[in-house]
């Protein structure tokens, strides 16, 4: 079949946005399925800062491939914001290369647009909008993490003509050939396993500097906070094998030696998993800089596996920590008991890492949560060595918090995503001012005043 799919990836409207390793991976996979069904898949990504479009705009590489700042276009403040003073924008590509790119080739026969964070459906709303005003007949269809978490929403305001609530993969042929009007037969049937099997299409792209890689899929823990669950059911390995293959193709064959992992819970059984995935890394002798960018479970960070993770390339490491407070870490999920963060420090520097190189993610903004617990943990990673990195919290739909998030919270969550924004803290309590908001952010990277 020659049908044309064109995959969208729209943009970010947020106060702040930095990218780090940030690539749609649902999207990708399911552009490899529709490719392996004889389609023509093509990708626009607006949030791609190697994009042909996006030289000389703005975008500025950081620290690794993979990493940096997109271009950023200040926008009007939606009016439920007007009481922040800080300045809304739209990350990516300008509209005017969003739309030369879109009217490039020929018009498709079918739109998919994917969505990320609930809060950022502005963008998914702006990009099927302007689909809609170049190709009104095309049929446009919404999925990811917006349309699965705010499903009546998404299916009110977005405009598309399906919303895809959930993993795509198992009835993505299906839904493909009623949109396009097609015999479901028509359409070939991938050989290989839906997602085990599968590598993300990343060659739609006209240019990359990284490798994105998922060795899992899911996580078996449930954080109250977390919205995992509700986007992957059930928590999912890839074979060993097949990874592998994978790390050693996108190294070899595309000349990537930066690969970030994307996985949730990339050291649930790591010794039947990432350590035989690692270990073969290295009897191949492939020279590959690794980044965790999720925050990793740190009591499963035993001396073996710091010294393999160290062996193998590991360059960036981020921790999930998110309380010294056990007893808040015990309501929270139990993530971490004691004595384990200081552990697991304390076996990735004997491996070789250097304190520069560990992040620790620590959550903060959580319904009842007071201040002088966020500087207390603060205080506590910092004294480590390592870096802290607050991470507000966001509360998001079907998560075990939600209930409580939305009853305490004084702004309307269940009706309007935006509320739900991290930088908004729409479930500070009252001692959380913006002033002591910059104190906690300076405190993490050591300026006090």
């Amino acid at each position: 079949m020659s049908e044309r799919i064109l995959l969208v990836n729209p943009w970010i409207y947020d106060f702040a946005a930095f990218d780090l390793w940030a690539k749609p991976m649902g999207l990708l996979y399911l552009g490899t399925m529709l490719k392996e069904a004889g389609l023509n898949v093509r990708l626009v990504d607006c949030m791609d800062r190697l994009h042909p479009e996006a030289s000389g705009l703005g975008a500025r590489p950081g620290r690794f491939p993979g990493t940096g700042h997109w271009r950023r276009e200040i926008v009007p403040t939606p009016s439920i914001f007007q009481e922040t003073t800080r300045r809304f924008a739209r990350y990516g590509l300008p509209e005017t290369a969003f739309l030369k790119t879109l009217t490039s080739k020929k018009r498709p026969d079918l739109v998919m647009v994917t969505s990320i964070m609930t809060y950022w459906y502005p963008g998914a709303l702006k990009a099927i909008d302007l689909i809609r005003s170049i190709w009104p007949e095309v049929k446009v269809v919404l999925g990811g993490t917006y349309a699965t978490l705010c499903t009546d929403h998404a299916e009110k305001n977005s405009g598309a003509d399906l919303v895809f609530s959930g993993p795509g993969e198992p009835d993505l042929l299906k839904v493909t050939s009623e949109l396009l009007g097609n015999d479901p037969h028509n359409l070939c049937s991938p050989v290989r396993n839906y997602w085990h099997e599968t590598w993300p299409a990343i060659e739609l792209y006209p240019r990359l500097d990284f490798a994105p890689v998922m060795t899992s899929r899911g996580c078996p823990l449930r954080c109250p906070y977390c919205a995992s669950a509700r986007l992957y059911s059930k928590f999912q390995q890839r074979p060993i094998e097949d990874v592998l293959a994978e790390i050693e193709d996108r190294c070899l064959r595309l000349g990537l030696n930066d690969f970030a992992f994307f996985d949730d819970a990339l050291l649930i059984n790591a010794e039947t998993h990432l350590m035989p995935i690692l270990e073969g890394v290295l009897q191949r002798g492939l020279k590959i800089n690794f980044h965790a960018p999720n925050g990793l479970h740190v009591g499963l960070i035993t001396p073996e596996l710091a010294r393999l993770m160290f062996d193998s390339g590991f360059k960036t490491l981020r921790l999930g920590l998110e309380t010294f407070d056990w007893d808040l870490q015990k309501a929270w999920g139990g993530k971490v008991e004691a004595g384990e963060f200081e552990s697991a420090v304390r076996n990735l520097t004997r491996a070789g890492f250097e304190p520069g190189q560990i992040g620790v993610y620590l959550l903060y903004g959580l319904p009842g949560q007071p201040l002088d617990e966020v500087l207390k943990t603060i205080q506590a990673v910092r004294a480590m060595g390592v870096r802290p990195y607050p991470a507000e919290f966001s509360p998001l739909p079907g998560t075990p918090i939600w209930a409580k998030a939305a009853k305490l919270s004084p702004y309307d969550l269940e009706s309007e995503p935006l509320y739900h924004n991290n930088t908004f803290f729409p479930c500070r309590g009252s001692d959380f001012s913006w002033e002591k908001i910059q104190e906690i952010k300076r405190m993490a990277v050591g300026r006090v005043n």
